[in-house]
């Protein structure tokens, strides 16, 4: 969320991703190291699955600027002068913001949850396969997919769930259904980086993975202080 890109849309075209983007390997003919000893090579099926979750993610990449574009502003943050450092840009939730726009991009977001295959779906792993086994390979991916999807879904809502509502009862509903929906994708955020652990699995995780965990973090944290359920500490 920090230091987004100075890029302009309409500078450039680019098409979505489709499965003829990608060169499936039906009879590996590798012979150059670390290549030979990938066993996804010798696997169509799943190199087929690793592209439609490549897709998917694209796919929310595309979700994700929209709700950037109308949830939050770029601010300058301009260090002091006796600092050392350059300017940065930093990402604020906008002061006026129409409930509509959340409603209409979190059907967005619904709506493309429910079209994805099955591949797409997060399923917590009982246990790791073999670190040879190509599935690996699939359920890192299919988690950061989930992680940046439920991250996605706390951005959305954020702003609106701690936004008050004084004398307008149905601001104050989508308030509220917003908070619970913070709630959940912090909760199955937390669950996620927890089967990563419990698997070992966290260190695949690439650097920008801390955008997802952050923020969750610090909502448990403010709910666990919040809450006086001994379950929830």
């Amino acid at each position: 969320m920090r230091l987004p890109l100075k890029v302009d849309s309409s500078a450039f075209q680019v098409l979505s991703l489709v499965m003829h983007d990608f060169d499936i390997i039906t009879t590996p003919r590798i012979t150059t190291f670390p290549f030979i000893q990938s066993t996804v090579f010798k696997d169509p099926t799943k190199q087929r699955e690793l592209a439609i979750l490549f897709i998917a993610k694209s796919q929310l990449c595309a979700q994700i600027e929209e709700i950037l574009k109308a949830e939050y502003e770029v601010r300058m943050q301009r260090p002091p002068h006796t600092a050392n450092v350059p300017n940065r840009m930093l990402l604020y939730p906008k002061t006026c913001k129409e409930t509509e726009s959340v409603e209409r991009l979190d059907r967005q977001l619904v709506f493309w949850e429910a079209s994805l295959p099955d591949i797409c779906t997060y399923r917590s792993p009982v246990e790791l396969p073999d670190p040879r086994d190509p599935t690996v390979y699939v359920i890192i991916h299919q988690t950061i997919l989930s992680l940046v999807h439920q991250a996605v879904i706390a951005t959305l809502h954020r702003p609106n769930a701690k936004a008050t509502a004084r004398g307008n009862p149905a601001a104050a509903s989508s308030s509220q259904l917003s908070n619970l929906r913070v709630v959940h994708a912090t909760n199955s955020i937390a669950h996620m980086a927890a089967d990563l652990g419990r698997l070992r699995l966290d260190g695949y995780l690439p650097s920008a993975a801390v955008t997802a965990l952050l923020p969750a973090i610090l909502t448990l944290i403010t709910q666990w202080r919040e809450s006086n359920s001994d379950h929830a500490r």
